[in-house]
């Protein structure tokens, strides 16, 4: 049995709704994007490669606006794809997107260590990283 992808279940939901922009997001404005909705339990739940949930039943997405979109997603994504809480320390904001801290300095070591850093780099490195975000706090206060 062939699973459907992510982009496989949005056409389908094309094809059997139409577009989102011919509907209204709940905020008031016009849709823009099929919106899954999460619910408990679905027991067609699916996860695409890059920690995307979806579903083959239709009856799960609304049409939303990107703006209530995002918010939606963000209210209710509260961990990372390999399921560390995006909470307290372990949040970072870059370039307004939430990152999880524990798989973006994991992401770091490896590739300092992929590219022969020696220790002292390393720690250098890190050093002004630590600086320049205390500066970025220091700035936004």
């Amino acid at each position: 049995m062939n699973e459907i992808t992510y982009i496989g279940a949005h056409e389908r939901i094309w094809r059997a709704k139409g577009k989102a922009s011919n509907y209204m997001c709940g905020c008031g404005e016009g849709a823009d994007e099929w919106a899954y909705t999460y619910d408990d339990p679905c027991p067609n739940e699916m996860v695409s490669p890059l920690g995307q949930k979806y579903s083959a039943d239709f009856t799960r997405y609304v049409p939303m606006c990107r703006r209530c979109h995002r918010v939606y997603d963000k209210a209710v994504i509260t961990h990372c794809p390999q399921g560390h809480e995006y909470a307290g320390e372990n949040l970072i904001y870059d370039a307004g997107k939430r990152k999880c801290r524990t798989c973006v300095y994991k992401r770091n070591r490896d590739r300092s260590r992929e590219f022969g850093l020696s220790p002292e780099q390393r720690k250098r490195k890190s050093d002004l990283q630590r600086e320049r975000r205390a500066a970025a706090k220091r700035d936004a206060a």
